[in-house]
Parts: C-alpha cells; sequence; structure tokens
C-alpha cells in the first residue's frame, strides 16, 4: 500500500517536473583509463647504505589482488638528502567486483643517484618516512 501511495506520489511529481523523486546520479565506476591512484603499502626495504652516486633499490611490498593493481612509482622531489616517491596503481581491467587478496608481491624502484646523495638520505613513501639510508 505504501509502495503504491509512493509511486503514485513520483508520477504526479515527474508530471510536474519536479526531481524529488529522481535518483542520485550513479558514481563512476573507476576503469583502467583513469589516471592511477596511490595505493596501499605493506613493506619497504632499504639497504643500509649505498655509494653516493650508486644505483639505490628500494623494494615496496603491496597487495596482490584486490581493487588495485600495481602500475608505477612516481617521484615527487628528489634532492641530495631525500627522496619522495608514490606508489600508485589503476582498477583490475574487466573486473566487475575486487578480486580477492591473495598475498604480496614487490615491486623495486632504482634510484640513480643523481644529485649524489649526502647522509643520511631518508626515504618517503605515500608520504610517510621508511628510514634512512648511509652513505658510503
Amino acid at each position: 500500500m505504501k509502495r503504491a501511495a509512493l509511486l503514485a506520489s513520483c508520477l504526479i511529481w515527474s508530471v510536474l517536473d519536479l526531481s524529488a523523486c529522481q535518483s542520485a546520479p550513479a558514481q563512476d565506476k573507476p576503469t583502467p583509463n583513469d589516471p592511477p591512484e596511490v595505493i596501499d603499502v605493506l613493506k619497504v626495504s632499504l639497504p643500509p647504505s649505498v655509494a653516493a652516486t650508486g644505483v639505490l633499490r628500494i623494494t615496496v611490498s603491496v597487495a596482490q589482488g584486490g581493487c588495485l593493481h600495481f602500475t608505477n612509482f612516481k617521484v615527487g622531489r628528489r634532492t641530495p638528502t631525500r627522496l619522495e616517491l608514490a606508489v600508485q596503481g589503476r582498477p583490475v581491467s574487466g573486473s566487475v567486483g575486487c578480486p580477492p587478496v591473495t598475498g604480496n608481491v614487490a615491486e623495486t624502484y632504482s634510484d640513480p643517484g643523481s644529485p649524489a646523495r649526502t647522509g643520511p638520505f631518508e626515504v618517503f613513501v605515500n608520504g610517510q618516512s621508511y628510514g634512512s639510508v648511509d652513505i658510503d
């Protein structure tokens, strides 16, 4: 009975071109063509030391599965004493729902050592400090 009354009210409002019965616009579902998003980091591993101009390899663990998959690292800022990285991902292609998280996967970023580092060299990932590396 209440449903019939609601439908009748909506019909009258729609004839009068009033919007009270219109549903809210649907939220756009993320697609693989959307810009990358920052994704959660599970763990960051740094070597204890590196040469001032040597390659610094930073291993970042991210979830394997879930709504977003790793696509790239984005350098926000790099100075002789600091590296700021963002870990980015995109929605899983062709997925209706989010696949289950099945573990983690390690991705490696290699900082080429230019400009030459001075110590201590601090590494930030997604805005959080994960420690410093001594410079040989």
